[in-house]
């Protein structure tokens, strides 16, 4: 993602989480210039992953700050007919 949008991009297993309306990006990290490379970066805490085993930074993210959601859809590979 990010030579489309020039800003960095990361993987992220997105989840609803309806009871307070917002969807939860959780994966390994974060980038911490959201806004783009030249911006300053955002705040952070260190917070565990992989059942405490791992410190990962997670930013701050700005209320309603505007955001690119891509999906990469691989083509599946043709089977041969016999």
């Amino acid at each position: 993602m990010e030579v489309p949008v020039e800003k960095p991009g990361f993987q992220q297993d997105p989840v609803a989480e309806t009871a307070r309306g917002c969807l939860i990006g959780a994966h390994c990290m974060c980038p911490t210039r959201l806004a783009g490379f030249d911006q300053p970066p955002e705040p952070y805490f260190l917070s565990y992953h992989h059942g405490k085993r791992d410190a990962v930074p997670v930013p701050r993210w700005k209320l309603g700050q505007r955001v690119t959601i891509a999906e990469l859809v691989v083509p599946t590979a043709k089977k041969k007919r016999r």
